[in-house]
């Protein structure tokens, strides 16, 4: 059970816990996220949608983090990236796009990554070969997904994205290629 949870992330401390939760006794600051309920003053969570909280970040910080890499890792574990795919991730430099680059650069694919240009160092840094937004891009991606291997398995977009055009406030949310 947790204290005091003011919307659908839960960073808190716990202050019960039950027979099969032993890695998260009571005073254990943990972090999650439930679909909804998460208003009451206490709430019970399953163990599945909770972590520890990292000591070294702001409760802030770690509440959103749990959604992000949740949302990260959903999306790599439904679509079976793993070794040896390629894989294009919209938005690489961004806060979910950057966590499934990670995890599918640890799983052993080949990443590309499309940011801005201000984010290509970062991108490097992580091994991801970035590629930069704008006309022509298709092309770029091509070139990049090629490196090394010569096929494209997936493509992640993870932001949101005015509709083609551009006109209007319609906005769209994540979609998933093949």
């Amino acid at each position: 059970m947790a204290k005091k949870p003011d919307r659908t992330k839960v960073a808190e401390i716990v202050v019960a816990s039950g027979e099969n939760a032993r890695d998260f006794p009571p005073g254990t600051e943990v972090v999650g996220h439930l679909r909804s309920g998460a208003h009451a003053t206490y709430i019970t969570v399953p163990v599945a949608a909770i972590a520890q909280k990292p000591k070294t970040l702001t409760w802030e910080a770690a509440g959103g983090l749990f959604l992000a890499g949740a949302t990260a890792l959903d999306t790599l574990d439904a679509l079976k990236i793993g070794a040896d795919d390629t894989v294009v991730i919209s938005a690489a430099a961004g806060g979910v796009g950057s966590i499934e680059a990670q995890l599918a650069k640890h799983r052993g694919s080949t990443v590309v990554g499309t940011c801005g240009e201000r984010n290509f160092d970062y991108l490097r840094q992580l091994g991801i070969k970035p590629v930069r937004y704008g006309e022509g891009i298709t092309d770029r991606i091509r070139r990049a997904a090629r490196w090394p291997g010569d096929r494209l398995d997936r493509q992640l977009r993870t932001g949101w994205q005015r509709p083609r055009g551009g006109a209007g406030r319609a906005r769209r949310p994540l979609q998933v290629e093949r």
